[in-house]
């Protein structure tokens, strides 16, 4: 930690060197070493909000691969968690030291074993774990054999912990490439300064004055904002008022969708809904793929709609309604999300209509085929994931050297008037 310290204090340090050696005068130098000062407590903040992220993923991930292993020897959950409790540390072992307390206690409730995952979902909880706790509770009430199922899960897992460091990767690149935009930005605003002749005396000038200390607060400011988002910058959306904003805007959107009007706005609105479909349906998918292990086609869909991301709980509560009306019939499939264009989404809907038809030495090679298509469909969501979450990072890179020319160009300018000023007088 006292590393990150230091290195942290590398960029106010270079700030404030950077506007002295711009000549500014003390009160513009004060004003921008009182920026520079206020930057290292958030920068503090901001690292130790970053490493927490780090270790919670890294424990998630540790937890979860433990507690499929675990699971697949005793197919029991408080068997497997003690196994698990065994084997961690920290914050991660109290936990699940809590959730197996609870297991193991006197009480009797309907809902024991979602109690007792609460607390490790609402520490670490992303879609995947919450996955992953849906099925182990399910195959403990209802049995079954589970050995494919589980196998699916660590192959998920191992996707998610290479998107999660694929993305990890990604803003580490974007804020390189920011840091590296700041410094060289201040470094051509010092040439600049100091290519001048000493007979101007641009650095006098009030306008110069304000101009370059306005620059440099700039700077130190868009390194704070970007410090800011990439400490909170995730794959997944958590929290409750996240969710209930998120649950919001999707109710607003699809109030638009059912406008009359098809204008500019309503297929802005279709284009929306089919960007959060894409990133959100592979999650839905797999856990219907999961759920297909123990039970039918129509009873897995009507059970999903608890868990179901909230972008398709409307259309999966439609086609629920449409396949009670008619059980056997394929157009509730094919009616699954028609007002948008997602070829490869109905492709798999008509995949899942036809597990139906097939026996139980075919069903395995069906699921396969689905998850081999759901993967594909997995990446497109990583990649608009991390297209939407990174966009604003990447574009607040390119902020830095549109300043400094705008800094340049006032400069010189102001050397110029100099220049003339001078020759007028002689």
């Amino acid at each position: 930690m006292k590393n990150s310290i230091v290195l942290m204090g590398r960029m106010p340090l270079f700030f404030l060197v950077t506007a002295y050696l711009c000549n500014l005068k003390l009160p513009v130098l004060i004003a921008a070493g009182s920026v520079s000062a206020c930057m290292i407590p958030i920068l503090i903040r901001q690292k130790k909000k970053e490493e927490d992220q780090r270790r919670k993923l890294e424990e998630s991930s540790f937890y979860m691969e433990q507690l499929i292993y675990s699971f697949r020897r005793h197919h029991k959950i408080p068997a497997a968690l003690r196994d698990v409790s065994r084997i961690t540390e920290g914050n991660l072992k109290r936990y699940v030291t809590e959730a197996l307390e609870k297991l193991e206690g006197d009480f009797v409730e309907d809902d024991l074993f979602q109690r007792a995952f609460i607390h490790i979902e609402t520490e670490y909880g992303h879609h995947l774990m919450h996955v992953l706790h849906t099925f182990l509770i399910r195959v403990e009430e209802q049995g079954g054999d589970c050995v494919l199922a589980l196998e699916l899960l660590l192959n998920q897992l191992r996707d998610w912990k290479k998107n999660q460091k694929t993305f990890a990767g990604r803003k580490k690149s974007i804020q390189s490439r920011l840091v590296l935009a700041v410094i060289l930005s201040c470094l051509i605003c010092l040439a600049v300064v100091r290519m001048m002749p000493a007979a101007a005396d641009v650095a006098d000038i009030t306008a110069y004055q304000l101009c370059t200390g306005t620059g440099l607060v700039i700077f130190q400011v868009l390194y704070i904002v970007f410090s800011t988002m990439s400490a909170g910058a995730g794959l997944e959306k958590t929290g409750m008022e996240e969710n209930s904003r998120e649950s919001r805007q999707l109710e607003k959107l699809y109030r638009q969708l059912d406008s009359p009007v098809h204008g500019i706005r309503y297929w802005s609105t279709v284009r929306r809904l089919e960007q959060e479909i894409s990133m959100h349906f592979p999650e839905w998918m797999f856990d219907m793929i999961l759920r297909l292990q123990t039970e039918n086609v129509q009873t897995a869909i009507a059970h999903s709609l608890d868990g179901a991301p909230e972008v398709l709980v409307r259309p999966l509560y439609r086609m629920i309604r449409k396949q009670q009306e008619d059980p056997v019939s394929i157009q509730p499939y094919l009616d699954f999300l028609k007002e948008f264009d997602l070829p490869e989404i109905h492709a798999v809907m008509l995949q899942l209509y036809a597990v139906n038809d097939v026996g139980k030495e075919e069903i395995k090679e069906q699921i396969y085929a689905m998850l081999d298509q759901n993967r594909h469909l997995t990446e497109t969501a990583f990649e608009l994931k991390t297209d939407s979450v990174l966009s604003w990072m990447g574009m607040l890179a390119a902020v830095p050297m549109l300043v400094s020319v705008i800094m340049l160009v006032v400069n010189l300018s102001l050397m110029l008037f100099s220049f003339l000023g001078e020759m007028y007088r002689l």
